[in-house]
């Protein structure tokens, strides 16, 4: 679903280090856009919504 570059991008925004050589899943990496527009991810939070995508 995503570009390699963009996966990429993510993920080194996210952790502070160089990405793995295979990406990660689809879900970890909605959890990962979402913290980027501000999701929180707590348990009481439920799933991210299309704003914070």
């Amino acid at each position: 679903v995503l570009d390699s570059a963009e996966w990429r991008a993510v993920y080194i925004a996210i952790h502070r280090h160089p990405p793995p050589a295979l990406p990660p899943s689809l879900p970890a990496m909605l959890g990962w856009i979402a913290r980027l527009g501000g999701h929180l991810g707590r348990k009481c939070d439920g799933p991210p919504a299309p704003q914070a995508l």
